[in-house]
C-alpha cells in the first residue's frame, strides 16, 4: 500500500458492496467513489471508514469505531421513552 502522508486525503465511508465493487461516500462532499475489489483486498463492511489518497485506500479502525458509537448513540436516543 502506498504511503498516505502528505497527500490530499479524503475520508470515505463504505456505503455498500455490490458484486466486486466497493461503493463509498466522501463525508465532506457526499461524492460517491467506486473501487474495484481484488481477491487480495481486505474484507470491508458497510459503515467502515476509509482514508483515500494517492490512489490508495486505508482502513481507519479508530474512525470506524468512533462513527459506529456515534450512530448507535443516535439510534438509542430515538427509542428513549
Amino acid at each position: 500500500m502506498k504511503d498516505l502522508k502528505n497527500q490530499d486525503l479524503k475520508i470515505l465511508v463504505v456505503d455498500r458492496i455490490v458484486e466486486n465493487k466497493l461503493v463509498c461516500q466522501e463525508l465532506e462532499t457526499e461524492k460517491i467513489f467506486n473501487f474495484n475489489l481484488s481477491s487480495d483486498s481486505r474484507e470491508y463492511n458497510e459503515g467502515d471508514v476509509l482514508i483515500y489518497g494517492g490512489g490508495a485506500l486505508k482502513f481507519d479502525q479508530e474512525l470506524t469505531e468512533k462513527r459506529k458509537k456515534e450512530m448507535q448513540s443516535l439510534f438509542d436516543d430515538l427509542f428513549k421513552n
